[in-house]
């Protein structure tokens, strides 16, 4: 029944108009079902878009790396946001899939309270950002990390030191980037 399946399946979308797709198909040894398309189509049209899809539906393995994939213009910041708990999975999985598939780069983005933020801190991660566009790879980040940085920048805000000023200045060039040219995709199963 399967083997019959297989053989009658039909490519759900059109291969000139989406090679990623067959790359992975053809990598990764999976045919894309028509909901899977359909999710892709959507996703990459739509500015704002929330889809709830199912578990084992191909969220994390196929919609994700294929997502970061396209999302990954040499102008925009392609960003997969996931939970905490699940992170070191996806990082994981994400990292072979997208090498393997597109050799392309998941680049971590982990910020918490503990991280030293003396010296060159956020002139480095501006420019990781920078350089993560410019290659069209990726980050990988929580909710967690960005809330940190949120909450970091409005803290060296009021503490009115003018040893500050310089941090505050690199976190307003990275929350800028990431307002204006990050494409966020959240998964949060």
């Amino acid at each position: 029944v399967e083997l019959g399946r297989l053989l009658e399946a039909k490519r759900a979308y059109n291969v000139s108009e989406y090679p990623e797709f067959l790359l992975f198909e053809y990598y990764d040894n999976k045919l894309l079902n028509s909901e899977q398309v359909e999710y892709f189509k959507e996703l990459l049209t739509q500015k704002n878009m929330l889809c709830q899809i199912g578990m084992g539906k191909g969220k994390s393995k196929v919609l994700t790396p294929i997502l970061a994939k396209l999302k990954a213009t040499k102008d925009r910041l392609s960003m997969v946001v996931v939970t905490k708990a699940m992170y070191q999975t996806n990082l994981t999985d994400l990292r072979e899939s997208s090498a393997r598939l597109f050799n392309q780069s998941v680049h971590e983005f982990v910020f918490n309270r503990d991280v030293e933020i003396g010296g060159r801190y956020f002139y480095d991660l501006y420019n990781l950002l920078l350089g993560v566009i410019k290659k069209g790879d990726y980050i990988l980040t929580t909710p967690e990390s960005l809330q940190c940085l949120e909450l970091t920048y409005l803290e060296l805000l009021k503490s009115n030191f003018r040893s500050t000023e310089e941090s505050i200045s690199h976190i307003e060039h990275i929350l800028v980037l990431l307002k204006t040219k990050a494409d966020v995709l959240i998964d949060e199963a």
